[in-house]
């Protein structure tokens, strides 16, 4: 009998392993997927707001809030990409920006609604 090839039984218990362990690591993965989409979100928002600020600044925005479209800050140059993509859905994000000024400082909260 040839001692070179591997038995039906020892082909089955190895796909057997490499199953279990695919099946084990995929909902680990998946889920750092989804974390690392959800930081990249964060992140996008944290640049918008940032450029909405230094749009409030340039536009001496001193109302107590103030709303203002991602569209508007594309236009004026505060915004580079001509579409931003929400990394979670994969969507156009196209909301606007809630600017708050108190004690001489802006508070910025992105929303993925447009302004009223």
């Amino acid at each position: 009998m040839n001692e070179k090839a591997f038995t039906l039984v020892e082909l089955i218990a190895v796909i057997i392993i490499v199953a279990l362990i695919v099946l084990i690591s995929s909902p680990i993965i998946s889920g750092s997927m989804s974390k690392a989409r959800e930081k990249t979100y964060e992140q996008q928002a944290y640049s918008i707001e940032t450029a909405a600020k230094k749009w409030a600044l340039y536009n001496d925005i001193l109302d107590s809030e103030y709303c203002v479209s991602l569209n508007k800050l594309k236009e004026d140059g505060y915004i580079e990409d001509d579409i931003i993509n929400n990394p979670i859905d994969k969507s156009e994000m196209n909301g606007s920006v809630i600017l708050e000024f108190s004690n001489n400082s802006y508070k910025a909260t992105y929303q993925e609604k447009q302004c009223d």
